[in-house]
């Protein structure tokens, strides 16, 4: 069955995303290597499985309400050291052109 152009499109997005150098796309290529199974098709996986959870599983609304909490947090916190990092870089090319 033909996937329609639009949907494989973001698949192929999400499959360049995971194939970017950080550490979760490491841990899924060594979990890849090891099993023979694409990356797109692990995070599918696992994100079915998540989804299934949140609509049959006990203490959904619990792991729901976590997830609304904890990621917008994480990038909250990202953001933060990113910003703190650009101005320290800032102060130093200004304290270099002072001297």
């Amino acid at each position: 069955m033909p996937v329609p152009p639009q949907a494989q499109k973001v698949l192929d997005d999400i499959d360049k995303q995971l194939h970017e150098p950080s550490t979760v796309t490491n841990v899924l290529a060594t979990v890849e290597s090891k099993t023979g199974v694409k990356r797109l098709h692990l995070v599918l996986g696992v994100v079915a499985l998540q989804a299934l959870y949140l609509v049959f599983g006990h203490s959904a609304q619990l792991v729901c309400n976590i997830m609304g909490f904890v990621y917008p947090a994480y990038m909250r916190l990202g953001m933060k050291m990113l910003n703190r990092l650009e101005e320290q870089k800032k102060m130093k090319k200004m304290g270099t052109k002072s001297q």
